[in-house]
């Protein structure tokens, strides 16, 4: 027979399980995601942007390591980036990259993040993609233009 501290303790118990299964799906998510984009997927890019935006249903934790690895994805595949993004619904897409654009670390040979801005501001510049492709190639390069990186080192 249960008493009350026996209860409690059960119901902490299945609530903790609960909350290391979540983690332990949102880990699994996030890597299934990770490992498609670099692997050229469009849908592991995808996977990457949903667990950007959806806090709520990931975690905060996560929602910022997925969109620093969306930025690091503009920088290693840009075409891709851009070609996959094209095609999503992009007022959300655009409200989200007002605030994370540029928000990560800086890639090997890179000396600072002005360099890493104009290194993405030209590789943009160089893609001739359809007219949905080159909207969202001019609203990345006008909301990178709009960054002053001050004292980045």
């Amino acid at each position: 027979m249960f008493n009350g501290c026996d209860r409690i303790k059960s119901s902490l118990n299945e609530e903790r399980k609960r909350e290391i299964d979540r983690e332990k799906w949102v880990a699994q998510e996030f890597s299934i995601g990770h490992r498609k984009a670099l692997n050229n997927e469009a849908a592991g890019f995808l996977k990457i942007y949903d667990i950007a935006t959806d806090c709520d249903k990931y975690s905060t934790e996560y929602c910022e390591v997925a969109s620093e690895t969306l930025n690091e994805l503009l920088y290693s595949r840009t075409a891709l980036w851009i070609n996959t993004f094209s095609k999503v619904e992009q007022t959300k897409l655009r409200e989200h990259l007002k605030y994370t654009i540029g928000q990560m670390g800086l890639p090997e040979g890179i000396g600072d993040y002005n360099q890493l801005r104009d290194v993405i501001i030209e590789r943009l510049k160089k893609i001739n993609g359809d007219d949905k492709e080159k909207t969202l190639i001019t609203f990345v390069i006008e909301t990178y233009q709009q960054i002053d990186y001050k004292d980045d080192n």
